[in-house]
């Protein structure tokens, strides 16, 4: 692949330093690199998640799992909901806590440009807004709100 539209001849003829006459392409940026190192990772990660359930479900056919065992179970994760509401309500409370500091954290490892940094402190409220409403509305769930209004 030739870059160059000048020859290595005309390069010497007018008194420039001899140039080679192909220049090798560039290699992928690493920008698409880490893209498909990053779109890599993301298929391991559904190639477990798949693993896993499919292990669980098979586990339970060869173990012969009776329908009673499950709702014993189903009970006992029943339980930690409560636990799990809680460990995010404290979650959502320490960011709100620390914005500032993850925000200047987040301009430290470049991901909150210098331009953007003040807009990014000042999305606290809406930051929270969204963390709130994923609490009840993914963690809590409707179900459990219906039952207590």
């Amino acid at each position: 692949m030739r870059l160059s539209t000048r020859s290595h001849a005309a390069a010497s003829s007018a008194g420039l330093p001899d140039a080679p006459a192909e220049v090798p392409a560039p290699s992928l940026p690493r920008r698409a690199w880490r893209g498909a190192w990053r779109g890599v990772g993301w298929m391991l990660v559904f190639v477990a998640i798949a693993a896993a359930v499919g292990g669980v479900a098979w586990i339970s056919v060869q173990l012969g799992v009776t329908q009673s065992d499950l709702l014993r179970w189903q009970e006992v994760v029943g339980r930690w909901r409560t636990w799990s509401a809680l460990a995010h309500t404290v979650v959502v409370m320490l960011i709100g806590w620390r914005w500032s500091a993850i925000v200047a954290w987040g301009h430290r490892k470049g991901i909150v440009k210098a331009s953007e940094y003040e807009q990014v402190l000042a999305l606290r409220d809406k930051v929270l807004l969204f963390l709130a409403v994923y609490v009840l509305a993914v963690v809590i769930g409707p179900a459990t709100l219906a039952r207590l209004f």
